[in-house]
Order: C-alpha cells, then structure tokens, then sequence
C-alpha cells in the first residue's frame, strides 16, 4: 500500500476536515494535528482509511467532472465509485464511452443512488412511525 498521509486521503474525498473526521469518528482536533504533523496517525487508521476509498487502488480509473466531483471505474472489479467510497456494480463494460460523456452518465447514476438511498431511509422512518403494512 502506497505511503499516504492523512491529508492525502482526505484530499482524495474533497471533504472538508469537518467533515472527513465526522465521516471516519475522528475527534477534528486530532485530525488537525496529524495534518499538522503535531502528532501523527497510527498506521493502521491510514490503511483502512485508504482500503476505503477507491481513488487508492491502481486499478481504478479517476474522472474528475466540472463541478470537481470525483468518481471512479474499476474495469477488473465491474463496479464505478464515488469519492465517499460508495460502489455500484456495473452489467457493462465502459471502454470505449467518450470520457465527457461518461461523466455526465456517472453523475446521473450517483445522483440516482443518493435518492433511492434517501428514499429508503425515510420509507423504514414512516414504517417506524406508522402501523402500515403493504401489499
């Protein structure tokens, strides 16, 4: 595994440090330090951090939309990824889409992703609420 630091990883995201550390448990006065070399991470928190994002495997590929959304396609895995860490297994294979193009169609599809995610989280908070029950 690559020699990242945390601060790498974190670039890898396009979090915020705010948000890296509430997305990783991650006290934020701690992250500050390790990204100021005040202290530095144990070894094992980076490689799982880095285990966790798709932008560390050599065998993905990065595309970098306008708005600096980062996803990524891993041809041997058939799967393409957000820079959260996020996987959709994909039925085809990419090769030959026009990068631009490509793009817009990852977008869409992560941007479908987050709905139906957002979706079922307040489908099970109503059925936590309301004595329903569907046919």
């Amino acid at each position: 595994m690559n020699d990242y630091k945390i601060r790498d990883l974190r670039d890898l995201t396009g979090l915020t440090q705010k948000a890296f550390a509430a997305h990783y448990g991650i006290p934020l006065s701690t992250l500050q330090k390790w990204e100021r070399s005040s202290a530095s991470p144990p070894p094992y928190v980076i490689q799982m951090i880095a285990r966790s994002l798709p932008g560390t495997d050599e065998n993905s590929v990065k595309y970098t939309c306008d708005d600096g959304t980062v996803f990524y396609w891993n041809k041997e895995h058939s799967t393409v990824s957000d820079s959260l860490g996020n996987v959709i297994k994909i039925t085809i294979d990419l090769s030959g889409i026009k990068e631009n193009n490509l793009k817009i169609y990852l977008h869409e599809l992560f941007e479908k992703y987050y709905k139906a995610q957002a979706d079922f989280a307040l489908d099970c908070k109503i059925d936590r609420s309301e004595d329903i029950i569907w046919s």
